[in-house]
């Protein structure tokens, strides 16, 4: 009878194999938890470098802002004043347009806008809000009383309903309970909180503007500026050529529209009521600075919004 005595080479080799497979695994766990954290370090550093550009734009307008303040007589003068100078005047005087620019070597659009170009949603009449609504894409009926009259039961003092309107008990039966406001907007995002309002609404769509576009939260003016309106602001006069909308905003690129007779020697006569009725010059006592900065493949980031007081 033959002993076969099993080698210890064999253990020797499949115990190397075990702790080579094993540091292996470990290496590899190591090696991609020092990735994931070197990708991390660097969002990080990418959204903060973000946000103190988009700072730095800020500021650039709110300068740009105090300049124009202090030179808007500059402005009635422009085409002379260039001819004495001989260089372009190109003072950030207020439009919905925005301004292309350099911040620290990077692409922004800066905008500087004034509070007139909105209406103030605390003191808006329904029949314009229903209108804007409309414009927006909501259908005309129930969804437009349920959202006018949820906005004025946000708005108002009381717990009283009104008809298809929202207060504290509707809200506290959400999935995230919270109470009416009962009391005027303080910053537009509220919007967002009174039923019926969704995202798409207040943002806008590709298919539609969004009441971003039309209110805010300052200001006692009743008309739109028409320097700081936007574009679909003047699709609330129903069927106004698109070609008259483009050279109002053309009008107002180099300079600000001085006087509302000029405008409205391009504006058809059948919607001269209509127009007047929501369009005028005033600027705002608050002006709305807003910037984005432009990624390489030529879209826009997130834009970020300041305030600035002209009596600052």
């Amino acid at each position: 009878m033959v002993n076969r005595l099993k080698s210890p080479k064999g253990f020797v080799l499949l115990a190397v194999l075990w702790v080579t497979a094993l540091l292996s695994m470990f290496a590899l766990n190591y090696s991609t938890e020092a990735r994931l954290k070197g990708l991390s370090v660097q969002v990080s550093r990418d959204l903060a470098q973000d946000r103190l550009l988009l700072l730095s734009a800020l500021e650039l307008g709110r300068h740009e802002y105090f300049l124009y303040l202090a030179n808007k007589g500059v402005l009635e003068d422009k085409d002379f004043m260039e001819w004495i100078t001989g260089r372009p005047l190109d003072l950030f005087h207020p439009r919905y347009e925005p301004r292309r620019v350099e911040v620290a070597g990077h692409p922004a659009l800066v905008a500087v806008v004034s509070e007139a170009g909105r209406l103030n949603v605390n003191t808006i009449s329904q029949p314009l809000l229903e209108r804007i609504l409309v414009a927006c894409g909501v259908e005309p009926g129930r969804q437009t009383t349920i959202i006018v009259n949820s906005l004025l039961d946000w708005r108002d003092h009381d717990d009283l309903h009104r008809l298809d309107g929202a207060e504290s008990d509707y809200y506290l039966g959400l999935d995230r309970p919270y109470h009416a406001k009962n009391s005027d907007l303080q910053s537009l995002q509220e919007l967002l909180l009174v039923r019926g309002i969704e995202p798409e609404l207040f943002h806008g769509t590709e298919d539609h503007p969004g009441l971003a576009d039309f209110l805010n939260v300052s200001g006692q003016n009743l008309r739109m500026d028409i320097n700081s309106a936007s574009p679909q602001a003047f699709r609330l006069v129903e069927g106004l050529p698109d070609e008259v909308v483009q050279n109002i905003v053309a009008m107002r690129q180099d300079r600000p529209i001085a006087d509302m007779d000029t405008v409205m020697e391009i504006v058809p006569q059948a919607f001269t009521s209509q127009f007047l009725d929501l369009f005028g010059i005033k600027e705002g006592q608050r002006a709305i600075i807003r910037a984005a900065l432009v990624q390489e493949d030529e879209t826009i980031g997130r834009w970020m919004e300041l305030d600035v007081d002209a009596l600052d």
